[in-house]
């Protein structure tokens, strides 16, 4: 997707084309010794594949042309065509390669990112993943107007996103799984129409931070919902508007234990019910909730496709729904 090889087809995403894409080449033994790990699908290619792409693309691939860096990567990682892998990460590279559409700078213990990177407008793909000393991002951040897809997984001391983040109008994966210290959201993150993919969300104290900013996203897959203590009364849950959105799959809410809300056990259990899924969910968890029952809508009407339910530090709950 990031290559710009993906072609819009009907009402299919981009990323499902990209799915269907990828299993047609793998039917025809393009892909080899698929494995999957943490989430993530390995893969290998045919050795015979490999050396007719790099035959097609060598006579055109320069320094001028390079879409893609591979930084590290793995011991026996290859490059083909137009992407390049190199063994260390420098800021020569932002510099060097201006046509960058994917940069790959995933578990390098960088400690922050150079403002220069807001000069790679080209770029689709973002990959910071497991840079465990990474606190903030530069604002400049927001010059990637063609940004699909910004990989913060794990990145566990991230505290906070640019302001600007809201600029990114391209954006479509926000990935924020692990980053436990993110402290709330940028202002305005409902101006992303397009983002399909976010999966943390840290209710902020400020309006434009707030639940309700969830309320027209169109997300897919799965979410945690974090510091819901911070939300002020069961009209503003519902303004998430979880309820409609049926393309979640898993759902995780969570509330702070080290920050005391300004409200009621009984209150808690209002902007809990507020929270309700849609049907279609198939795991959820609650962790730190203070109210004194769990809400009416857990039961087999709307957890109809749930498999895997974790409830953890609800210690005024003194019994389970019934679930059935």
């Amino acid at each position: 997707m990031a290559q710009g090889f993906l072609l819009s087809k009907g009402n299919l995403e981009l990323e499902d084309v990209g799915n269907e894409v990828w299993n047609e080449l793998y039917l025809r033994s393009f892909f080899q010794e698929i494995e999957v790990k943490y989430g993530r699908t390995y893969f290998k290619m045919h050795d015979l594949i490999h050396d007719l792409a790099t035959s097609l693309f060598s006579a055109s691939a320069s320094s001028n042309n390079i879409r893609e860096i591979n930084v590290k990567g793995y011991p026996h990682m290859m490059s083909i065509g137009f992407a390049k892998v190199v063994s260390s990460y420098s800021r020569s590279h932002l510099q060097k390669f201006v046509s960058l559409r994917v940069l790959n700078l995933s578990e390098l213990q960088l400690k922050q990112l150079p403002s220069s990177i807001g000069d790679l407008v080209h770029l689709r793909y973002l990959n910071l993943s497991g840079n465990l000393k990474i606190r903030s991002l530069p604002k400049q951040l927001f010059k990637l107007k063609n940004l699909q897809t910004l990989d913060l997984l794990y990145c566990i001391r991230l505290c906070c996103l640019p302001k600007e983040t809201s600029k990114l109008g391209s954006l479509r994966n926000l990935l924020l799984d692990g980053c436990k210290a993110l402290t709330c959201m940028p202002p305005r993150i409902a101006s992303l129409t397009r983002l399909k993919t976010l999966g943390c969300f840290a209710v902020g104290r400020k309006k434009s931070s707030q639940i309700g900013e969830l309320q027209n996203l169109n997300l897919y897959g799965s979410i945690e919902i974090t510091h819901l203590e911070r939300v002020k009364n069961d009209m503003d849950a519902k303004e998430a508007n979880l309820s409609a959105k049926e393309n979640l799959h898993s759902l995780s809410k969570t509330w702070d234990e080290d920050e005391r809300p300004h409200r009621y056990e009984s209150e808690e259990v209002e902007v809990l019910e507020a929270l309700k899924p849609h049907s279609n969910l198939t795991s959820l968890r609650i962790s730190g909730f203070r109210g004194i029952r769990l809400p009416d809508w857990m039961n087999h009407s709307v957890l109809k496709n749930v498999v895997s339910i974790k409830i953890s530090g609800c210690k005024n709950c003194s019994c389970l729904p019934p679930l059935v």
